[in-house]
This record gives C-alpha cells, sequence and structure tokens, in this order.
C-alpha cells in the first residue's frame, strides 16, 4: 500500500539526492511563471547586463564562431549582439519576438545540426525535462550558467532556491555527473557570471565526444 504522506512528499517538496549532488522540486505544482521577458526588459542597457552579455559572447566565440542556438533568450539581448544566432523561449512575448524577427526554433521538434552551439543563460534549471534537449545535441557545444550549490543546506538558504521556476538544483560536481549520464562531458568553466556581479552563478561548457553514443542514462 502507498504511503500517501511521503508521495505528497515527493511532490510538492525539494527532494535532494547527496550522492548525486541533484535537487529536484516539481514546480507547476506551485503555478508556472510566464513574465521573464518584461523583467528582462527591466535590466537592458544597465551595467551588469552589458557586461554579462558582453563576456557571455566572448565565451561563446572563444569556441565557436558559427551558429548558435539560445534557449530562454530573456530580452534577446545576447541573441542579438552576437549575431548569428537564433532562440528559443516559453515565455509568449519571448516566443512572438522571435517569431517576428524570423528567429525562433524550436529545439524538440527541429533539426539541431546546422547549430555549433546551444546556450542556456539561466535557463536549465527551468525545464524539467533537460533530457528532451540534451539528447538532441549530437556534436554542438552545450554552455550554461546557472545557480550553483554546495549541499541542500546552501539550497534552503540561497536567493537562488525559487520553488515557483526552478524545477532543478546542482552542485558543481551534480551538474557534470547529470551531463555525463547524457553522454556529455566537461570541456570548461568560467568565472564570467560571478566577475559581472552574480553571485552564486556558475558557468559551464559541455560537449559530447564525437563517438559517443547516448544509449540511456548510465551513471
Amino acid at each position: 500500500m502507498p504511503n500517501e504522506y511521503i508521495d505528497m512528499l515527493i511532490n510538492t517538496e525539494l527532494s535532494w539526492f547527496p550522492l548525486s549532488g541533484v535537487g529536484y522540486i516539481p514546480t507547476n505544482n506551485f503555478g508556472e511563471r510566464r513574465d521573464f521577458y518584461v523583467e528582462y526588459m527591466r535590466l537592458v542597457g544597465t551595467g551588469i547586463e552589458i557586461d554579462l552579455n558582453r563576456a557571455r559572447i566572448e565565451l561563446v566565440n572563444k569556441f565557436t564562431t558559427g551558429p548558435v542556438l539560445d534557449i530562454g533568450v530573456g530580452a534577446g539581448t545576447f541573441l542579438t549582439k552576437r549575431g548569428n544566432t537564433r532562440g528559443f523561449d516559453v515565455d509568449p512575448i519571448a516566443a512572438q519576438w522571435l517569431r517576428k524577427e524570423g528567429l525562433y526554433v524550436d529545439p524538440y521538434t527541429e533539426d539541431l545540426a546546422g547549430f555549433s552551439a546551444i546556450t542556456c543563460w539561466d535557463s536549465l534549471e527551468h525545464i524539467q525535462y533537460p533530457e528532451n534537449l540534451l539528447r538532441k545535441i549530437t556534436d554542438q557545444y552545450l554552455i550554461v550558467a546557472l545557480p550553483m550549490f554546495d549541499d541542500v543546506d546552501g539550497v534552503l538558504a540561497s536567493r537562488h532556491f525559487k520553488p515557483r521556476e526552478h524545477y532543478l538544483y546542482f552542485t558543481r560536481r551534480g551538474l557534470v555527473k547529470y551531463m555525463k549520464a547524457y553522454g556529455l562531458n566537461f570541456v570548461y568553466e568560467s568565472d564570467l557570471e560571478r566577475d559581472a556581479g552574480r553571485d552564486g552563478i556558475g558557468c559551464f561548457v559541455f560537449r559530447r565526444d564525437a563517438d559517443a553514443l547516448d544509449a540511456g542514462v548510465v551513471v
């Protein structure tokens, strides 16, 4: 007979897996937010926004000058300033803008072969099932920026604990192990987010080995 109370906790509270350094919370139980485009528009032109996008563009161009797909475009500043970049967003205002500009790409239904990198600036933790994206990555670089934590106590004490927005929480080791489970290997770590004044945000580059075959999760 199922334990109803425990099932309720699993379906509503943060679950933390200490051996893997990963946390998960089903945020849809709290209602999904859809106003990120408006929030990011308020930051356009500020010092941190200018410095951050400059550093992000430099990092991406360190690995590739080819076409990039940006997942979760914010206000679209990185995408437009870098050029040769298209985007995807679940925010309806951002998605409408991308479609109007002819820049919209759905990574879940379209072929990603033409892109040399996929970027997830502050977006991976908002995706309930990242594996649906990760499994579509072939030889592209994956570049992510997201909150980093030392342990579950760090999560609960952090301003980055956002149970209405974030599904996933990682330690550094946990993120590397998570990506490895989907055949994506750690390539590079950057302090660009922290250097721009974003405390607690890590930035990482991953890539699948050319001869790696993803046959499912292998931990």
